[in-house]
């Protein structure tokens, strides 16, 4: 993933579907979340980006706390 011109500071929304795309058995939410805001940061984004998850939350420890609203 690499950003150029007004792309590199624009406002980005993710929103992730836990039931299409679910957490790999090895990682948590809070790692998953790390490793995305990794993944734009090193593509050259600068700008604010926001995570909304949403499905089957039912057992995970996903807090707002952890960056996701």
């Amino acid at each position: 993933m690499s950003f150029s011109g007004p792309y590199i500071t624009s406002e980005t929304g993710v929103f992730w579907d836990i039931d299409e795309c679910e957490i790999p058995e090895e990682l948590n939410a809070a790692q998953v979340l790390q490793r995305m805001r990794q993944n734009f940061s090193e593509g050259g984004h600068r700008g604010p980006v926001s995570f909304r998850a949403y499905g089957d939350m039912t057992g995970l420890d996903i807090q707002s706390s952890d960056g996701f609203f």
